[in-house]
């Protein structure tokens, strides 16, 4: 997001006071490649239409209005559109659940504003405990150094043991805890291995 952040001012530097260092730059590539620099004071005639119907604006005008800035406009336009204020929001949110440099960006308040663009997902209950299991969670992970060199939310991931594998993902919790029930009772009580 600071990226973002930086690009959106550089855009906005470039579109308040870039105009005569980019002409300058296009000037100079023009001279060296021999290529007419049209004059800024002319009139702009536009190719293929009707000069009747154009309107009269000179050359520093079609090129620095019409289209160094209106590009930039429209570059900028489609970042606040992509990076609006919810969406930033989220994106800050889900940075938190980095493990980059042993969890440094871990932030339990964001992570509890992140649930809370799931309401779906999380009962009253699961809300009201979520707090205490990302504390657990964050100390499970510092306490494990095979987690300390994770730089990325995929390595996490492969790291992490899933339970709840594609092949069960259609079975209810319910099920599942029965079934863990089973295979821990299983070893607790040493059931021989043809019983299995």
């Amino acid at each position: 997001m600071a990226l973002v952040k930086a690009c959106k001012q550089q855009l906005q530097a470039m579109r308040d006071n870039g105009w005569d260092v980019w002409l300058d730059k296009v000037s100079s590539f023009c001279g060296k490649h021999d290529t007419d620099i049209p004059d800024m004071n002319d009139m702009f005639v536009a190719r293929g239409r009707s000069q009747c119907r154009v309107e009269n604006l000179s050359n520093l005008h079609h090129y620095r209005v019409d289209l160094f800035i209106d590009v930039i406009d429209k570059q900028l336009q489609e970042l606040n559109s992509r990076f609006n204020e919810t969406s930033t929001k989220l994106l800050l949110c889900v940075a938190c659940l980095s493990p980059n440099d042993s969890f440094s960006t871990f932030d339990i308040e964001k992570l509890v504003r992140l649930a809370q663009f799931y309401p779906k997902d999380f009962s009253n209950m699961e809300f009201t405990f979520l707090e205490d299991e990302l504390k657990n969670y964050i100390f499970d992970m510092r306490l494990h150094n095979k987690f300390s060199a994770l730089k990325e939310l995929i390595a996490l991931h492969k790291m992490l043991k899933i339970v709840k594998n594609p092949h069960r993902n259609r079975m209810g919790d319910q099920w599942l805890n029965d079934s863990l029930v089973v295979y821990i009772e299983k070893e607790k009580y040493g059931v021989p291995n043809d019983m299995e």
